[in-house]
């Protein structure tokens, strides 16, 4: 018998970040761009799905000069640590091709992981090019787990109600026996499992309801 337990944030307070505009600078004439280099890539996004913790992963993505004058790429700069991608040579003739080698290291990372890779060109239109990758990193390790890892209710008023699901997936290869223990502020709080036997490598929605009695305030648990 395995006992779930769930972290829940319930907030009843409405956050908002305003920001002012910068003043706008004075307008300049457009320059004329000095070179007729252009790059190309294969593509801007790329999905590795589902993969293992500690491991590498590769994908090529494939940069190409379309102008008529040598590209020049100084920089491919990653917004991460776990992200490397170097590249053979910086300068690209006109029709030519170049892999950028694309190198995730999944390490302790769980669950869904976006990040970006920018490529720094002399392309006068394109400078810097933002190339995404994804991933779904999953633990071995884990049995159990729940996606969202938290259920965020936002802003209600007194007396409305509202419901969300998570979804649990057994990774293990054996059906497991499902028990709801008794959620923190259980009086205006309720948990409801669609299933109570969640069968190898299945899912099951849990459902999870703030009812009208949630008192006035901010909740987190």
């Amino acid at each position: 018998m395995s006992r779930i337990a769930f972290v829940i944030t319930v907030s009843l307070l409405f956050i908002a970040t305003v920001c002012s505009a910068q003043e706008r600078g004075p307008e300049t004439a457009e320059e004329t761009p000095t070179t007729n280099a252009s790059l190309e890539v294969s593509e801007y996004h790329w999905d590795f799905g589902d993969v293992p913790k500690g491991v590498k992963i590769h994908h090529n993505f494939v940069l190409k000069n379309t102008g008529t004058d040598p590209l020049d790429i100084p920089k491919v700069r990653s917004s991460c640590g776990c992200a490397t991608a170097p590249l053979l040579k910086n300068r690209l003739e006109p029709g030519e091709t170049i892999d950028l080698v694309l190198t995730f290291t999944t390490g302790n990372y769980r669950g869904k992981v976006q990040k970006t890779v920018t490529v720094i060109s002399s392309d006068p239109n394109n400078q810097q090019v933002k190339l995404t990758f994804a991933a779904t990193v999953n633990d071995p390790d884990v049995k159990v787990e729940w996606k969202p890892r938290k259920v965020n209710f936002v802003q209600l008023y007194k007396g409305e109600k509202r419901k969300k699901t998570v979804e649990l997936t057994n990774n293990t290869d054996s059906p497991l026996k499902l028990t709801l223990i008794e959620p923190p502020m259980a009086n205006f709080l309720k948990l409801k499992l669609k299933k109570k036997m969640l069968e190898p490598r299945g899912s099951v929605e849990v459902e999870v309801e703030l009812t009208k009695k949630a008192p006035l305030g901010v909740f987190k648990k």
